[in-house]
Parts: structure tokens; C-alpha cells; sequence
């Protein structure tokens, strides 16, 4: 267990600054500890009276951080909002029952929001699988919490996450790939606003994480001590999430072999905090000069790589869109082309650089007309591929889909691996093929007008239209694809794999014969969605 020495006057450094802790004789040191930490986030003294509201799920943490604040902020007015997702059946319900009663016995204002996502689809095999992602399991949650924090006009939603969960954090964006601002963690006061949930809110609702700092040992002690209980949910047990994963079977080896991990890793992220913290006050600095309608591509290019980046990363961000490592990378190769171009950074923005001049643009609308097709087709821009070898596998952005195409090379065409690879579904998003007769460069791009393929099993090419049409019935639709089409324009423009002459895959239709597996496989290639952070606020590298 972690101990706390208590004096009459304690200094603690958080939030970037110090301040002074005194002790009042009638609440837990615990209680007055997180009581202090929220003060000093929220820069609000122990006399004002505050609306806060906590997100509750019954767990040690949130039950700890409800009882504290209750004990330690005696002028403040708390409620709690309990989110049930309804997806452990009785145990999400007794979950809320828990949040209830706790709530009706400390006399605190208790809401609760069902989203009752335990309506799943069956599988083929019967199996019941989860069709919502962590990702939006976060976005709903704290859309909720939103949600009843504007109609109790609270101004704060208090969480309880603690420094393990910073650590798991940390340690989640490491493995993934991440930079200095991923590094600096999870942020102890943010905006909920800056979160990009889908709701509209005409207050400024501030989320406050008051024990980030602490670690996990201290709220056991103190719920043991004041014989508090918690629920506990066994789905942490599962390590099939990834956070379950890194908590329970690599945090523990590691504190094992370096048993000062959680410690070394808060002080790495205080530094990583700060670092990021100053070099984007460089950025919005350099941002701030710009006075034109756009970037100055030429001031871009003089400055050093990791301020550029930066500002583009901001810039990005101004414009509400993720900075992830291949949005910015995208933007440095147009910066370094120096050449006139607009192409999608998808979520229905373009990036545009014109006269010398970068910008963030919002998508081009698509007029009513002849030139419907066209114009869409202008901002769905081909993506060149190169082909990996010697067993290697090369992963390409397509923008305008959010998607990434991965192409695997096959160490041996006739290898035991095309044995045991099975081939996928004519309408799967993955194709095992033989690409040794491509001709010329290979690009993924939307359909064209005059587009050939030689069917699977045919001698000779027909139209790509009349491919399409007589198999509309097994398609996988194109506007799943092209999610920001209309369905009429997204089948006009289905995207294609294509080397200089003809179609040779499509995604959800089928393959061409000209590059059909009959010796050996020599690649597999697959469209995998770009996946935001599930676990973080913020996605990417960047």
C-alpha cells in the first residue's frame, strides 16, 4: 500500500505549478488530497460553491473520487451520472444499482443513461459479436455525461482516472506509434468540447481528472480503511482489450525487472508534457505571423522538420481534423513537391496548396449536373502503390476511403504459406493474387470510364460497367466504401485496383483473371480501416 506523509503543511507539485495543502482536521487525507488537486485544476478556492459532476461506474476509482470530493469539498454541489451499456447483461444492471444506492446513501443527485447496446447482430455461427468499437463506447459515454451535465448546467465532469491508467496510456501510444504529444498522456483538464463528440452544446463543460497522479494503490487503501466497497467488472479481466492486456500481463513483468516503472514513466510524462506544451507555443506562434489567407509553403520548407511538423499538426488541429502520422506526412510531401495540387485529407476536408499557399480547405461541394462525376472523381485522386518483395508488406493511405491498403509480399510463390493461406470470399476487402504479370506501375483509384477487366475464369476483358451490373446482386456496396458519396456516385465511382491497361480487383466484386493464383500466390492485399486511438482522446502519431 502507498502512504502519504501527512504535516500541518504540505507543498505538492501538480498541474505545472505548486501550492500549499492545509489539512482540515475533519476529513480523510485522502479526501482532502484529491479536494486539493481538483482546486488547483480548476483554479477555484475551497469557499466557492461549485456544481461538479462525477461520472460514476461503480468501480474503485469512481466510487473513491465520489466519496472524496463529497468528504472534501463540503460547499460544492455533486451529482453522479452512471452510463449503462448494457452489454454484461445482469451485471451491467446490478453495476447500476450499485451507482444508485451509493448515491441515495451519500445524499448526492443520481442520473442514469441506458444506451442498451446489447443488441447485436448474429453471426453466421451464432455467435453474438460486439458491434461497437471502444472508441465509440468512449464518444457515447461522454456524449451522455454531456448530455446531463447541460441540463444540471454543471460546468465540470470529474473522472477517476489514476497514474496506472496514465501509464497504460503511455504505454498503449508507444506500442502503436506515437510522438512527444502522445507521450504527454492523458490531459488532467481539457474541454469536453475539443473531444470531437457529435453534440451540439451551448455551455463550455470542462473535464477534470483530479487523480492522475495517484496511483492505484492509494485508492485501495483508502477504500480498505473507510470500508468502502466497489463493484468490479470482469470484463478487466479479459485480455483481449488491449488496456487488460498491457494491466495485466506486461505492466506486472515489467514492474517486476523495474520495479520503479510507474514512477520513471510519470516522470517521463510530466517532461513529454512540457516539451510538447512549449514546442506548440512555437507552432501557434509561427501560425500567429501568417496573416494571408494561407501558409506560406516557402516558410514551411525553411523551417527545422520537427517545428514544421508541429505546425501542421496545429493547423490540422484548428480545423477539428485528427493530426495523425500520415495526414502530416502527407502534407510534408506535397509541401516538398512545390508544385499547385488539392487532394482529400479525408472527413471532408482538402488540402490545398495554390500560389505558394497552404491550406485546410472544406471539401468541394458537387454541383447538380453533368459534371457531378467528374468533380467527385477530382478529389478522389489515384494512389500509387509499390509493390513490396522478399516477403516484406507495404501499407498505403487511401485518403479519400480513411482507409489503408496493406500489401503483403510472399516470400515464395510456391511456399508452404500460399498452402495454408486460404483464399477469401470474392466479396471480402482482402484478395490472395499472383501480381508477376502486372504491367507497368499499379495505382488504386475510383472507377473510370472505359475501365476493362478480364473476369475470373473468362478469356476475354469485358466493360468494368457491365462487370458491376451483373453482379449487383452479391456486391459489397460501394457506398460503404465511399461513405461520403451518395449511393448513385459512390457506384459510379467504385474503387478499383488497376495497372496500366485494365481492372484487376474489386474490392467486394471479385478478381481479374490476369491475376489469378495458379502456381503461387505472390502477395495478399487487404483495405483495413484506419483506427483511431481507442483508447486516448486524441488519435495518431502527431
Amino acid at each position: 500500500m502507498v502512504m502519504f506523509p501527512w504535516s500541518i503543511f504540505s507543498l505538492i507539485f501538480d498541474f505545472g505549478f505548486a501550492y500549499a495543502v492545509v489539512p482540515c482536521s475533519s476529513m480523510h487525507p485522502f479526501e482532502e488530497l484529491v479536494a486539493n488537486r481538483f482546486l488547483a485544476a480548476t483554479e477555484l478556492s475551497r469557499t466557492e460553491t461549485v456544481k461538479i459532476l462525477i461520472a460514476l461506474s461503480g468501480g474503485p476509482d469512481s466510487v473513491s473520487l465520489l466519496m472524496a470530493l463529497k468528504g472534501g469539498l463540503p460547499n460544492a454541489k455533486i451529482f453522479a451520472c452512471h452510463v449503462n451499456h448494457g452489454l454484461r447483461g445482469v451485471a451491467s444492471d446490478n453495476d447500476a444499482q450499485f451507482c444508485l444506492e451509493l448515491c441515495q446513501s451519500l445524499g448526492v443527485p443520481f442520473d442514469i443513461v441506458n444506451l442498451n447496446l446489447a443488441v447485436n447482430e448474429k453471426l453466421q455461427t451464432g455467435e453474438e459479436q460486439l458491434q461497437v468499437s471502444e472508441e465509440q463506447l468512449r464518444k457515447l459515454r461522454y456524449q451522455a455525461l454531456m448530455q446531463v451535465a447541460r441540463k444540471l448546467m454543471v460546468p465540470y465532469v470529474v473522472s477517476g482516472h489514476t497514474l496506472n491508467d496514465q501509464v497504460e496510456t503511455m504505454l498503449f501510444r508507444l506500442c502503436r506509434g506515437t510522438s512527444i504529444h502522445g507521450l504527454a498522456g492523458m490531459q488532467a483538464v481539457r474541454p469536453l468540447s475539443d473531444m470531437h463528440i457529435d453534440i451540439d452544446i451551448d455551455q463550455q463543460v470542462t473535464l477534470v481528472r483530479p487523480m492522475l497522479d495517484l496511483e492505484r494503490a492509494a485508492i485501495e487503501d483508502y477504500l480498505q480503511k473507510t470500508g468502502s466497497t466497489a463493484r468490479f467488472d470482469q470484463s478487466n479481466d479479459d485480455n483481449n482489450y488491449t488496456r487488460n492486456f498491457l494491466r495485466l500481463d506486461i505492466i506486472p513483468l515489467l514492474q517486476e525487472r523495474f520495479p520503479g516503472l510507474i514512477g520513471n514513466m510519470a516522470h517521463l510524462q510530466v517532461l513529454c508534457r512540457q516539451e510538447d506544451h512549449f514546442l506548440n507555443q512555437l507552432a501557434d506562434n509561427e501560425l500567429s505571423t501568417e496573416r494571408g489567407p494561407g501558409l506560406s509553403v516557402e516558410r514551411l520548407q525553411a523551417m527545422h522538420i520537427a517545428l514544421r511538423r508541429r505546425v501542421i499538426c496545429q493547423l490540422l488541429r484548428i480545423n477539428r481534423i485528427e493530426p495523425s502520422f500520415a495526414r502530416v506526412e502527407r502534407v510534408l510531401a506535397a509541401v516538398n513537391e512545390k508544385q499547385e495540387s488539392r487532394q482529400s485529407l479525408g472527413d471532408g476536408f482538402d488540402l490545398s496548396i495554390k500560389h505558394a499557399l497552404l491550406n485546410i480547405l472544406p471539401g468541394a461541394e458537387l454541383d447538380a449536373g453533368a459534371n457531378e462525376v467528374e468533380q467527385a472523381r477530382l478529389r478522389l485522386s489515384p494512389v500509387a502503390l509499390v509493390l513490396p518483395q522478399d516477403g516484406k508488406t507495404k501499407i498505403t493511405v487511401v485518403p479519400w476511403m480513411n482507409k489503408a491498403l496493406k500489401i503483403e509480399s510472399l516470400a515464395l510463390a510456391n511456399s508452404s504459406d500460399n498452402v495454408l493461406r486460404s483464399f477469401p470470399h470474392r466479396q471480402s476487402l482482402s484478395a490472395l493474387l499472383d501480381l508477376s504479370k502486372v504491367q507497368g506501375s499499379l495505382t488504386f483509384r475510383p472507377r473510370q470510364d472505359g475501365d476493362i477487366i478480364q473476369p475470373l475464369g473468362m478469356h476475354e476483358p469485358v466493360r468494368l460497367k457491365q462487370y458491376l451490373h451483373a453482379n449487383r446482386d452479391i456486391q459489397v456496396p460501394a457506398q460503404i466504401l465511399l461513405k461520403q458519396l451518395n449511393d448513385t456516385l459512390a457506384q459510379r465511382l467504385t474503387p478499383v485496383l488497376a495497372d496500366c491497361k485494365e481492372v484487376l480487383w474489386v474490392p467486394g466484386y471479385g478478381l481479374s483473371e490476369k491475376v489469378r493464383v495458379q502456381s503461387g500466390a505472390t502477395h495478399v492485399i487487404s483495405l483495413l480501416n484506419l483506427v483511431l486511438d481507442i483508447n486516448s482522446e486524441k488519435s495518431g502519431f502527431c
